[in-house]
């Protein structure tokens, strides 16, 4: 008796979810669901979305890649010479004008 022919059914492969992707691939759901959409690889049914073991890699191989250039664009950033005063903040100044006051009026 011949053995039957399996072949894969799409239907039939494993869909992992975005909750389970996202832990996977140690990211958030929200951000990994949205570079999902934008580069088409997922499975949608109704809102949820889920993967196969092949989408996953191809994700995990973009956000790879994704992170690396984002480093390279970092690391190329050039710095400014003098960063004093630069991130102070309106308040911050603000206070310490009052306090330098009441310095000088302190040694009059």
């Amino acid at each position: 008796m011949p053995e039957p022919i399996v072949t894969e059914d799409p239907q039939s492969t494993a869909l992992i979810s975005l909750a389970q992707a996202a832990q996977r691939l140690a990211v958030e759901a929200k951000p990994l669901a949205n570079v999902a959409r934008q580069h088409g690889f997922f499975t949608a049914m109704g809102r949820e979305v889920f993967f196969t073991e092949a989408q996953l890699k191809q994700m995990k191989a973009l956000l790879k890649d994704k992170a690396r250039a984002e480093k390279k664009a970092d690391s190329r950033k050039r710095k400014p010479a003098s960063t004093f005063g630069v991130h102070e903040s309106s308040e911050l100044r603000k206070q310490r004008r009052r306090t330098k006051k009441r310095q000088a009026k302190k040694e009059e």
